[in-house]
């Protein structure tokens, strides 16, 4: 099932994989670090448990990238989260290294979850 965004006429498809299977439930992230292996990918997405039960459903980012960056001192198992409508801009701006991964840790709001109403402004 792909996620397709429609923004202003027009669409973006996220690739993403979707696995849905309870045996991950309540996964470290060692045990993650270990199913993901090296990168890529260089970051994953999850729906735990604070996805299931806060009102925004944030989604669970979590860096899988190489263990240090020396450009930007984001290292691996950093988190962040982002309400679903801006899962398929983040991905968008990942996958193609618009936007790094920290840059969207540090641009979150207060709480943590990155929402596209969020003004923060890219460290660039």
């Amino acid at each position: 099932m792909p996620l397709v965004v429609s923004n202003q006429g027009s669409e973006y498809t996220a690739d993403v994989e979707f696995v849905d299977d309870r045996r991950y439930d309540g996964l470290t992230p060692g045990q993650l670090f270990s199913l993901v292996g090296e990168p890529p990918p260089y970051y994953v997405y999850i729906a735990d448990r604070a996805t299931m039960t806060d009102p925004e459903h944030p989604i669970l980012a979590v860096d899988t990238g190489p263990t240090v960056d020396n450009e930007t001192n984001y290292r691996r198992g950093d988190t962040f989260r982002l309400i679903p409508s801006a899962m398929a801009t983040v991905e968008a701006n990942l996958s193609i290294a618009n936007v790094d991964f920290g840059d969207y840790v540090d641009i979150a709001g207060p709480d943590g979850v990155y929402r596209e109403t969020y003004r923060g402004t890219y460290p660039r």
